[in-house]
This record gives structure tokens, sequence and C-alpha cells, in this order.
């Protein structure tokens, strides 16, 4: 059933020009409900409204909205509007560039509807300016009547949300947190010169120093934070030297001391699981006892890193 909203623009006032933007921001609304009866007697619309328009009233089954209007129909207006200059894609809290209008036969513009939180539209001799950084994420069609004659400028804005700029480090690899996007690894050091051909997600860097890296996503970029790493090229074996096991060679119980937590596995001489020990342990006793005499390998693991020690079972 329709929905009645014959009262709601009936003699109120509404100038030809606002009532052509509120039909234009009807349509363009994926909200708006289908199915309403309008009424507004007096009101005309311009040709730059007449799509919007039949959008509505076309039939829901045949793509529209299926409402009832009964106006005053469309007229020719008698001032004139430019398309706008640009239809900008650009990031979240980034200053934008201006979009402008030529109009002819207005003197002014109406009430604005549709644009981004951040940013606003002034009419000055003859052309409408829209500038400002907005600060919310979207799609935005934006509708500007003008004042005098009966037309409306009109357009788009897309922003999008800023780039995900934190990076982790790991085992001297740093990784960029965000994925899917585009990456170029900089030093910090060297006054942010980029490092050629590395624009993966990770970066393994081959001396210490300061790195960060750029994210770009579309219109949207960002650099993250330089982060520093001092440990390229020390032997990680030295993550070991503290290891004691004894007694080796062993009869009975053997005890693990690390100065580093590690986590084991013990083998046997044909590559035989024999023991796991998946929590990781700085003091650890290993009962071998019922062990067949042989030689065994432990496969210790720290922080990732891997170092196997040869057992004796007596």
């Amino acid at each position: 059933p329709l929905v009645d909203l014959r009262g709601l623009f009936q003699f109120c006032g509404l100038s030809c020009s606002n009532y052509s933007a509120t039909l234009m921001g009807w349509n363009s609304n994926p909200s708006t409900p289908s199915n309403r009866e309008l009424w507004g007697l007096d009101k005309t619309f311009g040709i730059v409204a007449s799509a919007a328009h039949a959008n509505l009233v076309l039939a829901v089954a045949s793509g529209g909205k299926g409402w009832t209007i009964l106006d005053n129909g469309v007229i020719t207006s008698s001032s004139t509007v430019t398309n706008a200059s640009t239809n900008p894609v650009l990031c979240v809290n980034s200053v934008m560039p201006n979009i402008t209008h030529t109009t002819t036969g207005a003197t002014g513009i109406g009430p604005v509807s549709g644009l981004p939180t951040g940013v606003t539209a002034v009419w000055l001799a003859n052309s409408i300016t829209i500038s400002g950084t907005p600060s919310a994420i979207g799609t935005f069609n934006y509708f500007i009547p003008l004042i005098g004659g009966c037309n409306v400028a009109k357009g788009t804005i897309t922003v999008l949300p800023a780039a995900n700029t934190m990076i982790t480090t790991t085992n001297g690899i740093f990784t960029a947190t965000a994925s899917g996007l585009n990456y170029q690894w900089i030093n910090c050091e060297t006054d942010n010169s980029i490092i050629v051909g590395e624009n993966a997600q990770t970066y393994t860097p081959t001396v210490n120093g300061s790195y960060a890296v750029i994210v770009s996503n579309a219109a949207c970029f960002d650099t993250s934070y330089c982060a520093s790493i001092s440990n390229v090229g020390l032997d990680r074996d030295i993550l070991f030297v503290n290891i004691s096991i004894t007694p080796n060679p062993v009869t009975g119980e053997m005890n693990i001391v690390s100065q580093n937590a590690l986590s084991y596995v013990l083998l046997n001489a044909q590559g035989k699981v024999i023991r796991t020990e998946s929590k990781t342990l700085t003091n650890h006793f290993v009962d071998v006892s019922n062990e067949s005499t042989g030689i065994y390998f432990m496969k210790a693991t720290i922080d990732g890193n891997e170092k196997t020690f040869k057992i004796v079972k007596l």
C-alpha cells in the first residue's frame, strides 16, 4: 500500500530548485523507501531532476521506487550550472582539491545537502566553490539548489579510510600489519630514501638501522613510524651459548639448563621423535634411563631459532 505524504510539500513555499534537489537526493539514496504518495500541486522541478523524478515514479518491478507524485511538472530553467570541475577521490582527513561550478542567471545558492562533514560550499560571482577537509568516510552525492531559475549543482565526493601504518618486528623481520595494499620500505637514516625493490608486506634489513614503510590504498597513503634494529649480522648461535646438558654422556636423568627459555624435541639416531617438550623452559630434567644405548639428538628452539645438540646414552 502507498504511504500518504500528500501534505508534505503542499503549498509550503519550497522553491523549484530546492524541490529539484530534494527529488535528486531521494533518488540517489539507496535507503529511500518505495511506494509513497507525494503531492505538491504547486511544485515544479527543473530538467536537471527529470531523471530522478522518472525513477521515483517507476514501478518497483521495473527497478524504480513505485511512488505516486502529483506536482506541476518540469520547467525549463532560466539559470544554468556547469558540471563539477572534479569528482575527487581522497583519503579521510586530507585537504580536498576545490570543486567548482560556474553558474549563470543565479543570485546565490540554497541549502546544501550531501556534503561530507568538514566540507562546505559558497557562491560568489557566478561560481560555486566547494572546499574543506572531509572527516567522514563514504561516497557522498551532493546537491546544491540555485537561487533564481530552477537548477541544481551536483557531484560526488568519495572519501576513503586512512591506510593502516602499524608495523611489527619479529626475529629481525619487519611486517606491515595491513595486508593487500601497496608497500614501499624506506631508510629513515638516509633522509627516508626508498629501498629499491622492497615492495613486499615484509622487509628483512641487511644492515642495522632505522626503517619505515609507506603504505598506500588507492588515493590514501601514509608512512609508518621509524623502527630500529641493531642485531643484524649477529650469530644467532649466541642464543644457545649458555645451554648446558649434564651429564652427557648420560645413563639416567639429565638436566637441561638455558639462559633463554627454550622448547625441544628429542630424537634417536634414526630421526624418530622420542620426546617433545613444547613449553618454554630454562631448567628441565629428562629421564632417559629407559631408552636404548646409543646416539640421540636434541633439537632446541629459542625465539624461532633452532640448534641441534648431540647426546650420548650409555
